[in-house]
């Protein structure tokens, strides 16, 4: 209730930017369901990360997001790789 617009508008992922001080390609936005990463999308979101630890299939995931992962668990593996990738 803290934005004006609910998802997928890209209202959420502003007001995140605005209190982090992140730009919107610098978050990584992590959702279950496909109105997550439309609104990763929408905002700008630099990484959109589908789980199917929640109400998403595969398929309703995977044209939307950049990644689908098994659960939230697989998290922490997947960003330390993406960081290596960096360095």
């Amino acid at each position: 209730d803290a934005v004006a617009n609910p998802k997928p508008a890209p209202d959420t992922i502003q007001a995140f930017s605005d209190l982090t001080g992140l730009k919107p390609a610098e978050i990584a936005m992590v959702g279950d369901n496909r109105h997550d990463l439309e609104m990763a999308r929408a905002g700008g979101c630099g990484l959109a990360i589908g789980v199917l630890s929640g109400t998403g299939t595969r398929e309703s995931l995977a044209g939307i997001a950049d990644v689908v992962l098994d659960s939230v668990a697989d998290l922490p593996d997947f960003l330390s790789a993406r960081v290596k990738e960096t360095i």
